[in-house]
């Protein structure tokens, strides 16, 4: 007879904690993060254009168990009678079983006055590349005490190695996961959160911040239900140092997400970064820094996010507090499709986090939206779209300049701005329809935005101005926002944090760096524009480092190279003031010293992100060879 496990559930604090004590002498079983990857597609532009939905990598808060060894769970519940819960394999790299072979997973649940069971089945090689579902509603009361228990079984010679993992079972009407306590009526009336952050979507090619092309109806129609801030400034110009401080409310600096060791040695000198070795690699999130998820999900909240960008992946630390994480391939429409499912299965407040990756790298929207903002299309342009290399290439020709292929760039990167928004507003409709949204906190925003040969360059990543850090960022909560408001103050994407946490209750970390956006948001009169500090750089030579103040913006580099620009009178940046603003540089670049002085104070411990082969693959496809995978490249930026 195999051997039988019994475990009772305590609440989980944090993942990792212990989430099951046992009755007996045994010891503890522990919650671990546990991921699942399938392979990633070759040359993913062809099955982007065709929409189609693949789940890349999955991971989950989970218990793992010996193969074939029944996990039992007593429970003491009351209420509908129904569970949630996946199972996957964790197979040995080395493991020599036959990965044809079928395993099935079986939930069984006996209380008093029923017994249920219900099973799925999966082969090893589907198992371990993908989480399997099972619900189990025994469409009956639950008395006080009953009895969970999980089985997954192999056939017999079946190669020994394998672990079954299974996701912390979710009893419906149960504060959080696991099982701890029944909701209260005031915890299952608080507002879900549908955050929705658009990768690589400057603000001044969204229609209601002024692009003249109608890139966005469906997001103007969300700003004309609540508050719009027109002047939203990202905290770094590419993703990872970018979420880490919207999900952290700290600058780049404190948080260390996006930190590469090199370009903080090297910050106010003339010495270039040698970006080779551990020093010249990103930094993961640092230890210990809580996140919006994870204080919503302490708060009984369920969190999930969606993304589809490789610094989004666990191993970058920006998964701390999503009890599930789902990377998928191709589009926005896929990213929708898992996120409206999701929903739909809710029974008590949820924080979702939908991230789509559309505007970015390679330009190639699906048809009919390639044709959105020209005649042709990308089925009669042959060897469209080009690869980063290429691009980039061309950009760093010196004198090179092609009209005709800069309007291509920008009008199929505008095609996918509208893909997005077309999604998008299919997600908010049908949760309008609903009724979800009447207690839904939805946010717009974006992480960073794009250069298109504005000031020389190329992409994102590699300089500080308006087109990579100014972000569209709209709010709406209705009852507790104002509708078809437009706040002129400069305002910091980072101020969410601190936000979304007021708006639903919940109390805010002391020390953040971040400011509630909700003073802003009731002034009768713009307030005073908020001081900004944007760093760390991805590409280049030398980190470059932001200060906005009042109406002038301030951008180093090197030991005494600065730009000056007076964001008011010149939104665009165009004219470098910095001669004629000699007290203004001096006063923020010491400002600026002194932020990077406490960076390197405070630096983590040396941390080497390790990717699986899949998910190098994966970035190097969304164009940052050389950026995390190789070496760093120089971009062509002619301003110092």
């Amino acid at each position: 007879m195999r051997a039988r496990t019994t475990i009772s559930l305590v609440l989980l604090g944090l993942a990792g904690a212990c989430l099951f004590a046992y009755c007996g002498e045994p010891p503890k079983l522990v919650v671990k993060r546990v991921q699942v990857e399938d392979k990633p597609g070759v040359n993913p532009v062809e099955p982007m254009r065709r929409s189609e939905q693949r789940v890349l990598l999955e991971e989950r808060d989970a218990v793992t168990q010996v193969l074939g060894a029944p996990l039992e769970i007593p429970l003491a519940a009351e209420g509908r009678a129904k569970v949630r819960t996946a199972a996957a394999l964790v197979v040995p790299a080395d493991w020599k079983g036959d990965r044809a072979a079928e395993i099935e997973f079986d939930l069984h649940w006996e209380g008093a006055g029923f017994d249920s069971q219900h099973s799925v089945k999966a082969t090893v090689e589907d198992a371990q590349k993908r989480w399997s579902t099972i619900v189990l509603d025994a469409l009956y009361p639950l008395t006080k005490r009953s009895t969970l228990t999980l089985t997954a079984r192999g056939p017999q010679g079946l190669a020994p190695g394998l672990r079954v993992a299974w996701a912390v079972p979710e009893v419906e009407g149960y504060f959080a996961a696991p099982l701890s306590r029944k909701l209260t009526a005031a915890e299952r009336a608080r507002p879900n959160v549908l955050f929705v952050s658009v990768d690589t979507l400057r603000a001044d090619h969204v229609s209601c911040y002024g692009y003249p092309r109608a890139t966005t109806p469906h997001v103007d129609a969300l700003a004309a239900q609540g508050v719009l801030f027109e002047q939203a400034i990202a905290q770094a110009p590419w993703t990872l140092p970018s979420y880490g401080s919207v999900f952290t409310g700290l600058l780049p600096g404190r948080h260390a997400a996006g930190l590469i060791r090199e370009r903080q040695f090297k910050y106010g000198t003339d010495d270039p970064c040698s970006l080779e070795g551990p020093n010249g690699k990103s930094n993961p999130l640092r230890a210990g820094v809580p996140t919006l998820a994870q204080l919503f999900g302490d708060a009984g909240w369920r969190t999930i996010e969606f993304s589809n960008n490789s610094f989004l992946n666990p191993a970058y630390g920006l998964d701390r507090g999503f009890q599930r994480l789902v990377s998928y391939q191709y589009n926005a429409l896929a990213g929708v499709e898992l996120a409206r499912q999701w929903i739909a299965e809710q029974d008590r407040p949820w924080f979702c986090f939908l991230h789509v990756m559309d505007p970015h790298m390679p330009y190639a929207p699906p048809a009919p939206w390639d044709t959105r903002f020209r005649a042709q299309g990308i089925a009669d342009m042959p060897g469209w779209p080009p690869g980063f290399q290429e691009v980039r290439k061309l950009t760093q020709t010196e004198g090179w300049h092609d009209g005709e292929f800069i309007q291509a760039m920008t009008d199929f990167y505008d095609g996918d701005i509208a893909f997005a928004d077309d999604q998008i507003g299919r997600l908010l409709a049908e949760l309008e329809t609903k009724g979800v949204l009447k207690n839904t906190i939805v946010v717009f925003h974006s992480d960073h935005g794009e250069e298109l040969w504005d000031h020389g360059g190329f992409e994102h990543g590699h300089a500080l101005h308006a087109e990579l850090l100014h972000v569209p960022l709209i709010l709406r909560f209705d009852g507790k926002l104002p509708r078809g408001v437009r706040v002129a103050s400069r305002v910091r994407a980072f101020d969410l944090f601190p936000t979304l946490l007021e708006l639903a209750g919940l109390a805010v970390p002391v020390g953040i760096d971040a400011e509630s956006l909700m003073p802003a948001i009731r002034a009768t009169a713009p307030l005073a524009p908020r001081d900004v500090t944007a760093e760390f750089l991805l590409y280049g030579e030398f980190e470059k480092k932001a200060r906005y103040v009042g109406v002038e913006k301030l951008i180093t580099s090197k030991l005494s190279a600065n730009q000056v620009f007076d964001v008011a009178a010149d939104p665009f940046e165009m004219r470098d003031l910095a001669a004629e603003r000699a007290a203004f540089v001096a006063r923020e670049r010491a400002a600026l010293s002194q932020h990077h002085a406490r960076t390197l104070k405070e630096l983590p411990p040396l941390i080497e992100v390790q990717l699986s082969a899949g998910q190098r693959q994966v970035q190097i496809e969304n164009g940052y060879a050389g950026a995390d995978v190789d070496e760093a490249q120089p971009r062509r930026d002619k301003k110092p």
